[in-house]
């Protein structure tokens, strides 16, 4: 087989390159090492600064991973070396917009080894070129890398400043990981400053939007640090939930750094259990490790404290909840259908609760509370499966009724017969018929006129929705208010 001509060999490379790539983020790091290896002759023979600075890049990062991963600092050196080398040939090629990301991934790299000077003046000069660029998605990644390194260096007050621009940025975006990340950072540096209910809320809202948009790792180090920040704030029962759902979604990890956390926190969790237990019982020591499972003894501990609180609680799960530490009685309704269900027995019988909306005080005379017999029925409206999961588990949980279908046209077919709802939830970004149009229809058709429409979208057509006639307009970050905002908008559509 002849040699391969410029052209092919330049393509070659940059394919080697790219699955190189893949393997470092599966965290394959040798498989990485050996195609980026094998690469490198012919990324050598090419005059392309653009291949060079991307092989460079590449395997600069990987060299990173490398060090944190085996704790040899002398990677770290040689990544820099290749950051270098990356940098010079991207600033030869012109290219700008990777010569920002080389700067920003130095900035990260100083950041990870307590090189903080260093580590602010390679994020000035990325945050410069991005700016520059006016890639404000990218720039508000830059903030969050800023956030972390103050965050580190103690300097809580500026680093508050960098994640909630960060934060304010990438809301208005569709980067959901890099949202979940920039949220957790916030929530930890405001729990560090000591305004412990704002970094529970921000931690939880970056716990909703990894699962809503399926970033399972990024919801499982979320919860990670709501036990590494919150831990004297959070019930023993729920600091042992929070670990078991982290380590679910953790459980495949290639990243040293997750698992090492999810080690430190399931040793903080066996404390705060056996704390608490104490007063019951005084633990024995195993005397071996020999086929000792952490999870398995949370399991037990936890299972302990859950049928005691049912058994004081009479078997009322609301009642139960509360005296475990629980914020909402939904928690417990999931380690009961999950890992306890040998305790289901102990719950009181399960009734079909009246739902009542509560209207809202005019003046100095409240309005008398309505009342509607049985459950709610609601129809949801979204075409991603995972939202759909979501949203039924909060609705279900509330005794609400959901009926779900994928698509506008499918909907609007339903909502043209005589089938009874309570309220729609609709998404905008559908097949065939969108949101925006399915919500116009209903208004239409006099049968539906008055029924209470709520738009969950990640969309931002929010003059539009209200426009076409939605009661309200939810993000899908905020997809956990939808009870109290069905209840809402059904009492205000029950008054005009």
């Amino acid at each position: 087989m002849g040699e391969l001509d410029g052209g092919q060999s330049e393509l070659r490379a940059m394919v080697m390159i790219r699955s190189a790539v893949v393997e470092k983020t599966a965290g394959r790091y040798m498989e990485a090492w050996n195609l980026f290896m094998e690469a490198k002759p012919l990324v050598e023979s090419t005059d392309d600064d653009a291949l060079k600075g991307s092989f460079h890049n590449g395997l600069a990062t990987l060299l990173n991973c490398r060090g944190l991963s085996e704790q040899q600092e002398g990677y770290v050196d040689q990544s820099l070396i290749e950051f270098a080398a990356a940098s010079f040939h991207f600033e030869r090629a012109g290219n700008r917009r990777f010569l920002a990301r080389v700067e920003n991934n130095l900035g990260y790299l100083f950041f990870t080894v307590g090189r903080y000077d260093e580590a602010h003046k390679h994020l000035d000069r990325a945050r410069r070129l991005f700016l520059e660029l006016k890639d404000i998605g990218t720039m508000a990644q830059v903030d969050d890398t800023r956030a972390r390194t103050l965050l580190a260096d103690g300097k809580l007050k500026e680093a508050e400043r960098f994640a909630r621009l960060a934060v304010r940025t990438l809301e208005k975006g569709d980067e959901c990981s890099l949202l979940v990340e920039a949220l957790t950072t916030y929530g930890t540096i405001m729990a560090r400053m000591g305004n412990h209910p704002r970094a529970r809320t921000l931690l939880q809202r970056a716990i909703d939007v990894a699962e809503t948009c399926g970033d399972l790792e990024g919801a499982g180090r979320a919860r990670l640090s709501v036990i590494e920040e919150l831990y004297n704030q959070t019930s023993a029962g729920e600091l042992a939930s929070i670990f078991h759902a982290a380590a679910d979604l953790l459980e495949k990890t290639q990243d040293p750094s997750a698992r090492k956390r999810l080690i430190e926190c399931g040793s903080k969790v066996i404390e705060a259990l056996l704390g608490a237990i104490q007063k019951y019982e005084s633990p024995q020591p195993t005397g071996s490790w020999q086929d000792f499972s952490l999870r398995r003894e949370i399991k037990k501990i936890e299972s302990r404290f859950i049928e005691q609180a049912l058994r004081d609680a009479g078997g009322s799960v609301s009642k139960a909840s509360r005296l475990l530490g629980f914020k909402h009685h939904q928690s417990l309704i999931s380690l009961l259908g999950a890992r306890h269900q040998d305790l289901q027995d102990r719950r009181s019988i399960k009734r079909k609760r009246n739902r009542h909306l509560i209207s809202a005080v005019k003046g100095r005379k409240e309005r008398p509370v309505t009342r509607i017999p049985g459950a709610l029925t609601i129809l949801h409206v979204e075409d991603h499966k995972p939202v759909v999961d979501l949203v039924h588990e909060i609705l279900s949980t509330e005794g609400i009724e959901v009926e779900a279908c994928t698509s506008g046209a499918e909907a609007w077919e339903i909502l043209k017969r005589h089938d009874h709802y309570d309220a729609l939830i609709v998404d905008n970004n559908l097949p065939a018929v969108s949101g925006l149009e399915l919500v116009l229809r209903v208004r239409s058709m006099p049968h539906r006129r008055n029924l209470p429409i709520i738009m969950l979208s990640a969309d931002e057509c929010e003059r539009e929705a209200w426009r076409a006639g939605v009661d309200q307009l939810l993000r899908k970050t905020e997809v956990h208010q939808l009870p109290s905002e069905i209840v809402r908008v059904i009492a205000k559509r029950g008054r005009t």
